[in-house]
């Protein structure tokens, strides 16, 4: 605080003793100072809450420690009786974004109904603070999914030629993302040189995470269609309404689905594991042509419905 009258230092530092702020500063620098106690470095430990009695210290890896805290005679801090944190909630990757969609949901209806959703926006707070993100989880994640298993992966497989023929010449203008990192996925690349491939991996990411964004930009008409809707023509063969509305929704859904991979795989790119982003990258590439043609279909047929009359 500014102030036009000048103090005594000495008599500011004496009128500091033994404060909060003094104590506080002082077991940072305890912390910092242990750093190995707490599993980590003084780069990669923080203090996280400070207490009277006690302090809270978290590492990079998530791990959370709690210590006693005491000043010593020579009005040093001495930090003892160290444990690790087994009670601290941790949220994994593959359950984070479920969770977070439920509450969101159920949050919804709580503001559509006039009230505030208090405990959904508490749980909100709470999966934000805890979540641990590793490139590891997130290729976890991945791996754990069957999207070629889905009934709208499997109708763009069977039907490849009809969908083609009915997309004409815009199927030579569909941009499909290719593997592009085969010697980092097969580890033909030497450990001491992954880490200069990071810039690569972190840019096909993004611009991977681009193009199917742009997939759900293009399916926008498609999702408006519901099973009221009909073709203008009723000559036409193409697939019905209800139908239709099942394969736009199955594919929306498991859209979001490859959107969140990515957005978490971008989020762990500083640091996470190059060889783990470099598979996730390649395995959704290697996906990617049923994706690109099932966007271009949903919006091309999207703008041959048309809600029927009342």
């Amino acid at each position: 605080m500014p102030t036009e009258k000048l103090v005594d230092g000495d008599f500011l530092a004496k009128l500091g003793e033994g404060s909060y702020e003094n104590v506080i500063g002082a077991v940072d620098e305890a912390v910092v100072a242990n750093a190995e106690l707490f599993g980590g470095d003084e780069k990669s430990v923080r203090t996280y809450a400070t207490y009277a009695e006690h302090v809270v210290v978290v590492n990079r890896d998530g791990e959370f420690f709690r210590s006693k805290w005491s000043v010593s005679d020579d009005n040093e801090i001495v930090l003892s009786d160290i444990q690790e944190m087994e009670d601290v909630p941790v949220f994994e990757a593959e359950a984070m974004g479920t969770q977070v969609r439920d509450e969101s949901e159920q949050a919804t209806k709580e503001l559509m109904a006039g009230r505030v959703p208090e405990d959904q926006l508490r749980s909100l707070y709470h999966i934000s603070r805890n979540v641990r993100l590793t490139a590891e989880g997130v290729e976890d994640l991945f791996n754990k999914q069957a999207w070629f298993e889905a009934d709208w992966y499997k109708a763009v497989e069977e039907k490849d030629k009809e969908i083609r023929g009915f997309l004409g010449t815009e199927v030579v203008r569909l941009e499909v993302p290719k593997p592009r990192f085969e010697a980092l996925v097969k580890d033909q690349v030497a450990d001491d040189q992954v880490e200069n491939h990071r810039d690569g991996v972190v840019a096909a990411i993004k611009k991977l995470r681009t193009v199917f964004a742009n997939m759900k930009n293009r399916t926008a008409l498609a999702r408006q269609v519901t099973e009221s809707h009909r073709l203008r023509d009723k000559d036409d063969e193409a697939m019905a309404a209800t139908d239709f509305v099942q394969f736009v929704t199955g594919y929306s859904e498991d859209l979001d689905g490859v959107l969140g991979i990515l957005n978490d795989a971008v989020a762990v790119s500083d640091s996470g594991c190059v060889r783990c982003l470099a598979r996730v990258h390649d395995g959704i590439a290697d996906q990617a042509y049923e994706w690109t043609l099932a966007a271009a279909f949903s919006e091309k047929l999207a703008r041959r419905f048309e809600p029927v009359a009342a």
